[in-house]
């Protein structure tokens, strides 16, 4: 006896299957090392800044000015690598439901086989 999987069967009556997208996981599971980096950068900062001071004076504002300088690129790029990140899990999830596709044509096919194979192995068991 053929029996479907639940998915099979969601296939089978024309429902589609949401896949889970990997962008949120990840941005979850780098979300305690983001919350520790915007707490102790500042302090990083402003220690490295005094020491920095002590060695070499005023010409700590440059490289000050600089750092601020560089947010706004900071920023720019940082969300054009999520449009782009977006832009590749949707792709992915293109890929995959062609390939859930495939498969499923694939597994009829067998089934279709299977019985086939059955019908005609089945009666020369029972003698």
């Amino acid at each position: 006896m053929l029996s479907l999987s639940f998915i099979s069967a969601l296939f089978q009556h024309g429902m589609e299957v949401r896949l889970p997208q990997v962008t949120p996981i990840a941005s979850c599971a780098h979300l305690k090392g983001i919350w520790f980096f915007l707490f102790s950068a500042p302090l990083q900062i402003c220690g490295i800044l005094y020491f920095l001071w002590q060695i070499m004076g005023p010409s700590v504002l440059a490289g000050l000015f600089v750092m601020i300088m560089m947010i706004p690129v900071n920023v720019v790029t940082a969300a054009k690598a999520r449009k782009l990140q977006t832009a590749q899990m949707k792709e992915k999830d293109n890929r995959v439901k062609m390939m859930n596709e495939i498969l499923q044509g694939v597994k009829v096919g067998l089934a279709h086989w299977a019985s086939m194979v059955r019908s005609i192995i089945c009666p020369s068991l029972d003698t």
